[in-house]
């Protein structure tokens, strides 16, 4: 079992963050309540959780020599080919919970506004669960992808170890943790609310974002939005792509 004790200490509430207005809130509660909003942020979330498994050292060169057993029993080398190894990720799961808190507090600039806390707390109570919960949920994918790997791929070198192992994370782990968020849906309600208080004054309906883009690039000029899309370059997007 992980503690979570102590994971968190470098951000502190902030006793003094000033009240949002009735239409800040208001405004963010409406975004929020968009599907379209919901699954954006979700999508963030799951590409950002992927981020942060793939960043594990999983596939590393190896000279031969016995590798140090972690104090839960499992050796760290989960297996063997010429001149690299293949790690045990479960014996990872701390850095796993930390390179997840690193990476979402990134991506989504988590700060200690009461938003961010409750982001935070919420990952640190779904890592590790009677049920298993996240920690288990994407060291099981990065396990099976280690187990299940045919024995031309690692007698083809580590290169093609380490391509098969991280197309398979990430493949399964959109899967999995989208099925995961369908099912459990605190965290992702929780980084849309976050996201939605940023600036709930650009908050416009769908027909509006460019009307308000034409007025904030007008300023004392003709230059319109439509006009940052005229390129004569066909290296460049166009206008419609």
């Amino acid at each position: 079992m992980i503690s979570m004790k102590g994971l968190f200490s470098f951000f502190v509430a902030n006793q003094a963050q000033k009240p949002r207005s009735k239409e800040a809130s208001k405004a963010a509660d409406e975004l929020v309540a968009k599907a379209e909003f919901i699954n954006r942020c979700r999508e963030r979330l799951i590409s950002t959780m992927i981020r942060a498994a793939r960043s594990l050292p999983l596939v590393v060169s190896h000279d031969g020599e016995q590798l140090t057993a972690t104090a839960n029993g499992l050796a760290s080398v989960l297996m063997k080919g010429k001149g690299f190894c293949v790690l045990d990720v479960r014996t990872q799961s701390a850095e796993l919970v930390l390179s997840v808190i690193r990476d979402i507090h990134h991506e989504f600039s988590v700060g200690a506004t009461n938003e961010g806390q409750i982001i935070l707390s919420l990952v640190a109570d779904e890592a590790v669960t009677p049920e298993g919960g996240l920690v288990r949920l994407i060291t099981d994918v990065i396990h099976a992808a280690c187990i299940d790997l045919p024995d031309s791929v690692l007698e083809a070198g580590r290169d093609s170890v380490e391509g098969q192992v991280q197309a398979v994370i990430a493949r399964k782990l959109a899967s999995n943790l989208g099925q995961y968020f369908a099912d459990n849906q605190r965290i992702p309600l929780a980084v849309a609310r976050h996201e939605a208080l940023k600036a709930p004054h650009l908050m416009l309906g769908d027909d509006d974002l460019k009307s308000f883009l034409d007025k904030k690039l007008q300023k004392n000029t003709e230059v319109l939005f439509d006009d940052l899309y005229i390129f004569d370059s066909t290296s460049t997007y166009r206008k419609g792509d």
